[in-house]
């Protein structure tokens, strides 16, 4: 068949234009071309060649070639019949991948010989090329047997064309090394091509048409516009192997450090004595002793062991990774000068930047390629896009996705695929996020992508079990030992081999942390309020840390109260910087107190350009200062938490040298508790489990001091391991219901995970999943928000809403397309997320514009037009009885509702 005849089939219309279609020949060499400009950062799996990916990845589309397919269009059918086509004139439904793969596993199989497993590798890629591999197909012989010879026909006309063009190599290989891991390899680098060739807005296939005289012509620019559209997206050239040289120093790596830690110099002394074999690395080591840089320091090494071009660094939360963000991208900026900076993402990463297209005016006029496109442009968008590009910063939510049953979730595994993998805080995720994380590092491991994972205070059956999901076996022992050292460097190769280097030299890290608890204060915040104001009297910076927004709140209100009209406190509070961080600010709002905070109590805080640290200053916050936030307090105020966390807060205490302190030389941690007796713990029982905050009392009255870092082990292992507890401080029969409640819980996490999970990974199988079900499509920043919620410490489930007081923004919110992007940044800083209870039974109220969900490109967002700074509804409740509720945006305390009566279940 002639080009001419193959170029009357089309791959790309418009629907508005029907006539104006872009020919599935060109099409499938636009994939091909992207795919070849991708490979330079994404290496195809051995032993395929370049050049065999890029054509398997144009035969993508290859099912297009099909009656079903083509007579979608009525108009382009006639010139398709004058061919001699049979297109039946009512198209029954019709999935072309399913048709490309059945026939490519044919091809391969038929045509070059290859076994059924390996071809069943490139076809199920193929079929999930729209992000669903469980979706039906239909055997041709079933579908159109008096038309299957014609259109087979063709198709192998198709393919011969495109083989002639591409030029794959002779190729000769019995089966893929590792099945998973080519699989996941083509799934990413086909859909992503394909992606990008089909965005006009970026690949500008029409014009390439209207100027090719031939294929050959066609094929020569598309590879010039693919160079120049990866390259615009930072997907394209992977960084240059260094030359070999000697392992580098800490201090080449990390030049303006004033001095080594010792837990750097371990490991500095590891790496250039005996460098561990690229794998799993568990640093564990106090706050403020230089962990992330440590990382980063052993990153260098490994990526330059394995060709790695970058590294994501995952953290709990996204104001610790805004930070991060930061000091990561200064380190590039020195010591990889031509590399790109590092990709940010989390919720408020996603405003869209210049590189980002927008949703185009016109989709495809085949239904399932436009809603694919559509889901497309989240992925250019920076939040998605940081897991590709080489360098990336961002929540742990996003690198998680990669082990769960959502659409497109292998590319995430491209990108990670790619990289070293830094998770800090690792103690910090609950047991449905720590069981999707052991899949994750399964999946590193067949990928060999290395792992270092970051904390201070991790259990030794956390560790026990994130090394056995790394390895596939149980290289630590299993009974935990209290006198283990500590810090400790632990390594695990891909094999099982464990490795342990303990940290010299900690005689610096000796510090003694006073333990002061107030029994009966635990949500008091007036009296709260009243005992910090105390400890700032002579002067200091303290911070106040709920464990609740609500709480905050009334504790920061109280502060207001006493600074206005207590005669006791007037005169201390007046002249005292008073701030109240949480993360239910308005996100132009909590940037901007983010700043502040950092400004205020950070190490920068005597540099030219910033403010100095303040004499007197209380910061009310939740646990938005917990993780990773480099600030530094004189005396800090906790509610009751589990140990591991209380020695987190504790690590923002005395961080930076600063000198003789108003508040003594000896660091204090104030902790708040339930009345003696007590074992209402309220809300903050809605965020912990009680059997680790009823072993935190019985620690507590064991240990006044926390002598450190000797403590760490017996306080984690006393919380969470099987380390004996003090006689006498909390009723046995009450802390045995509480672990078998605890243990149940556990139970159900790690249940409902599993039921979420992708396989593992199998070398002789390529499969992404066992049960069949259809992928969930991401929801809200990278999320399927009823499917999967990366739950930090925080508690209840939210809402992403946006709180907008200008009608402006309103009325932009109801259109069909995003604005320009200088609006749209505009409109995602009103973004808020509110507890998903707020919501439970509120009903318009007479008279007021109503609350409303967004359109597709808002990503469902839920819209709050606000007037005088407030939304007003009703409640129904229960039992039908209707009352007034106000959403009210205060600058100062962020998001509130206030309804009358109401018992406030808020977190």
């Amino acid at each position: 068949m002639t080009d001419d005849a193959l170029l009357k089939l089309w791959g790309k219309t418009d629907p508005n234009d029907p006539d104006a279609f872009h020919p599935l020949l060109y099409h499938m060499l636009d994939v091909a071309a992207v795919c070849e400009a991708l490979l330079h950062r994404f290496p195809p799996p051995d032993p395929l060649s370049l050049q065999w990916v890029a054509y398997l990845a144009s035969l993508h589309d290859i099912g297009k070639a099909d009656p079903l397919f083509q007579g979608k269009v009525p108009e382009l059918v006639e010139p398709l019949r004058d061919l001699g086509l049979d297109i039946p004139p009512s198209p029954d439904p019709f999935r072309h991948e399913a048709r490309s793969a059945e026939w490519v596993m044919r091809h391969l199989m038929q045509s070059y010989g290859w076994n059924r497993r390996s071809a069943g590798v490139v076809s199920l890629a193929l079929h999930g090329h729209h992000g669903d591999f469980a979706s039906p197909g239909n055997a041709e012989e079933q579908t159109h047997p008096a038309r299957f010879a014609q259109w087979h026909a063709l198709r192998d006309a198709l393919a011969a064309a495109l083989f002639a063009l591409l030029v794959p190599p002779p190729l000769r290989f019995d089966q893929f090394e590792d099945a998973s891991v080519a699989g996941v390899r083509l799934s990413g680098v086909i859909v992503l091509a394909d992606w990008i060739a089909s965005n006009e807005e970026l690949f500008h296939y029409r014009a390439l048409a209207m100027e090719a005289p031939s294929p050959a012509h066609y094929l020569a620019a598309a590879r010039v516009e693919a160079a120049r559209v990866v390259g615009r997206l930072q997907l394209g050239t992977a960084r240059p192997a260094p030359p070999e040289t000697p392992p580098l120093s800490f201090p080449a790596i990390w030049p303006h450090l004033p001095d080594r830690r010792p837990t750097q110099r371990a490991l500095e002394d590891v790496c250039l004595t005996n460098l561990p074999p690229p794998g799993l690395a568990i640093i564990e080591a106090p706050m403020g002793e230089g962990k992330t840089e440590a990382a980063i320091y052993l990153a260098e090494h490994w990526r330059r062991a394995t060709g790695r071009d970058g590294a994501y660094i995952a953290l709990p939360t996204a104001a610790t990774s805004n930070q991060m963000h930061d000091r990561y991208a200064a380190f590039i900026a020195e010591r990889h000068p031509a590399a790109a900076r590092p990709r940010l993402v989390h919720g408020m990463a996603w405003l869209l930047d210049d590189d980002s297209p927008l949703a185009p005016p016109n989709l495809d006029a085949d239904e399932e390629d436009a809603a694919e496109q559509a889901r497309s442009l989240d992925w250019f968008r920076p939040t998605k896009r940081a897991l590709l590009a080489p360098e990336g910063v961002g929540t742990i939510d996003q690198a998680l996705m990669a082990a769960l049953h959502v659409r497109h979730g292998f590319l995430r595994l491209l990108g990670l695929g790619s990289k070293v993998l830094i998770v800090d805080e690792v103690h910090a995720y609950d047991a449905y996020m720590t069981t999707i994380l052991e899949r994750l590092l399964a999946w590193c491991r067949a990928l060999g992508t290395p792992v270092i994972l970051l904390s201070a205070t991790l259990s030794h059956a956390q560790k026990q079990r994130l090394a056995h999901a790394y390895a596939g076996s149980a290289p630590l022992p299993p009974a935990a030992d209290v006198h283990d050292p500590y810090p400790l460097l632990t390594f695990v190769s891909p094999e099982g081999d464990a490795r342990m280097a303990p940290v010299r030299g900690t005689d610096a890290l000796r510090r003694r942390l006073r333990i002061q608890c107030h029994r009966g204060l635990l949500h008091d915040p007036d009296a709260t309020a009243r005992l910090v104001a105390v400890q700032v009297s002579a002067g200091g910076c303290a911070c106040v840390l709920a464990n609740t927004v609500n709480t905050a709140q009334a504790i920061y209100r109280a502060l207001l109260r006493m600074r206005d009209s207590d005669p006791e406190f007037k005169d201390t509070l007046r002249d005292c910087e008073l701030l109240l961080f949480h993360a239910r600010f308005r996100a132009e709002r909590r940037q901007d107190v983010e700043r502040q905070v950092v400004d205020l109590f950070g190490s920068n805080a005597r540099k030219e350009g910033k403010p100095t640290r303040p004499r007197r200053a209380i910061l009310v916050a939740t646990q938005v200062v917990e993780q990773s936030l480099d600030v530094d307090f004189d005396v800090m105020v906790s509610d009751l938490a589990p140990v591991d966390l209380l020695l987190q807060r504790s690590g923002r205490l005395h961080r930076h040298e600063r000198g003789i302190r108003p508040t003594g030389s000896d660091p204090v941690l104030h902790v708040l508790l339930p009345d003696a007796g007590s074992y209402d713990f309220g809300n903050t029982g809605r965020i912990y489990q009680p059997e680790p905050l009823l072993r935190t009392l019985a620690l507590l009255a064991a240990y006044p001091e926390f002598h450190l870092p000797a403590h760490f082990r017996p306080l984690i292992e006393g919380c969470y391991g099987e380390a004996p507890l003090p006689d006498g401080v909390v009723d046995p029969a009450c802390l045995a219901r509480a672990a078998a409640d605890h243990q149940q819980a556990l139970a159900r996490e790690a249940s409902l995970a599993r039921q979420h999970l992708i396989p593992e990974p199998n070398p002789r199988a390529f499969r992404l999943t066992e049960t069949g079900a259809r992928p969930v499509d991401e929801a809200d920043e990278g999320e399927a928000a009823d499917y999967f919620h990366a739950r930090t410490r925080l508690g209840d489930r939210t809402r992403a809403a946006l709180a907008l007081h200008d009608p402006d923004l309103v009325d932009v919110t109801r259109a069909d397309y995003p604005p320009e992007r200088a609006l749209l940044r505009r409109l995602f800083l009103q973004k808020v997320d509110i507890p998903a209870w707020w919501l439970n039974g509120l009903l318009d109220a007479e008279g007021r514009e109503p609350d409303f969900t967004g359109p597709k490109w808002l990503r469902h967002h839920l819209v709050i037009p606000m007037t005088d700074w407030e939304w007003r509804g009703l409640h129904q409740a229960s039992d039908g009885h209707r009352r007034p509720v106000i959403l009210r945006d205060d600058p100062a305390l962020g998001l509130l509702r206030i309804a009358e009566g109401e018992t406030n279940g808020d977190l």
